[in-house]
C-alpha cells in the first residue's frame, strides 16, 4: 500500500530505477495478489488451464500481459480486460466501506454487506470468511460496481466473521 503510488506492475523493471523497494513491492507483491485475485475470481481449474494454455502456445516466444489476459479469456470465457486494466495497468488500490448487518434466525444466520467503493470502482474478487458451530464456509464477492449489496445465509450460529482474509486485497477496507 505504501508503495503503489510509484506506478502500475506493467512497469515492470523501470520501476526499480525510480524507488527499488517499490519495484519489490509492486512487481511482486502486488503482482502476486493480483494473481490470487486472479484465481479466485475465474476459479482454480480455469486458471491453472489458463495457465498451461498460455505455457503451452508461447512456449520460447516473446509475450506481453495482452497475450497472458487473452489466454486467460479464451480458458475461463470472461472478459478480462476491465480486470487487468485496474490490477496491471493502474496503481490505484481499492478503498472500500462494508456495512454489515447480521439477523439471526433460529438455525441459521443471514448477513447482508452493503459495499461502497470509495474511489474509482475496480473489478475484484474480495473473500470473506464464516465461522459457525455447523463449518467454516468462504465465499467470493465480486466487487465492480461503485455500491453494491450481498445477501448470504449460513447454517448454524455465528462464531467468527472475516472479511479480506490474509489481506489477499490491499488497500483500504473498513468494516462497521
Amino acid at each position: 500500500r505504501k508503495k503503489s503510488d510509484l506506478g502500475p506492475i506493467i512497469l515492470g523493471p523501470r520501476l526499480s530505477y525510480l524507488d527499488f523497494a517499490g519495484y519489490q513491492a509492486i512487481i511482486y507483491d502486488k503482482a502476486a495478489l493480483a494473481l490470487f485475485m486472479l484465481k479466485d475470481l475465474l476459479g482454480e481449474e480455469a486458471f491453472f488451464e489458463g495457465l498451461r494454455n498460455f505455457y503451452q502456445s508461447n512456449l520460447f516466444r516473446l509475450t506481453r500481459t495482452a497475450d497472458f489476459r487473452r489466454s486467460l479469456e479464451e480458458t475461463s470465457g470472461l472478459d478480462l480486460k476491465r480486470f487487468f486494466q485496474d490490477w496491471f495497468y493502474s496503481e490505484v488500490l481499492p478503498e472500500i466501506k462494508i456495512k454489515k448487518k447480521i439477523t439471526v434466525e433460529p438455525d441459521q444466520i443471514e448477513l447482508e454487506l452493503q459495499v461502497r467503493q470509495i474511489k474509482k470502482p475496480l473489478f475484484f474478487p474480495l473473500k470473506i470468511k464464516v465461522e459457525t458451530d455447523r463449518g467454516s464456509f468462504v465465499e467470493n464477492l465480486i466487487l465492480q460496481n461503485q455500491e453494491q449489496i450481498f445477501h448470504l445465509e449460513f447454517p448454524g450460529k455465528l462464531k467468527r466473521l472475516e472479511i479480506n482474509p490474509g489481506h489477499q486485497v490491499p488497500g483500504k477496507i473498513e468494516v462497521s
